[in-house]
């Protein structure tokens, strides 16, 4: 309850106007899938997969910054297909 009335409070201009049509029984899942939607990534499924398979490990990237940044587009990946959490594990662990 503290988180979302935290979230309420601190947005502004078209995102404050978007949460209001959610109304106040919206969870914080809702909010971040309807502000995503509204303000996230809106590359392709396509071209979203696409960077996640040409990744490559920075040189000054850890193998655990690697694995949050790869997970990240994947997560992205996930939202704009029907890619399942068991999916998603396995396309992750064939990336490493």
């Amino acid at each position: 309850m503290v988180v979302l009335q935290a979230i309420r409070k601190a947005l502004k201009g078209q995102a404050k106007r978007i949460m209001l049509h959610l109304g106040t029984n919206a969870s914080v899942e809702m909010i971040e899938m309807k502000l995503e939607d509204a303000f996230g990534n809106i590359a392709s499924r396509d071209s979203i997969l696409s960077y996640f398979f040409l990744a490559e490990q920075k040189e000054t990237e850890s193998i655990a910054e690697w694995g949050l940044r790869l997970e990240e587009m994947l997560l992205q990946a996930r939202r704009k297909t029907a890619i399942n959490a068991s999916e998603k594990e396995d396309i992750l662990k064939r990336k490493f």
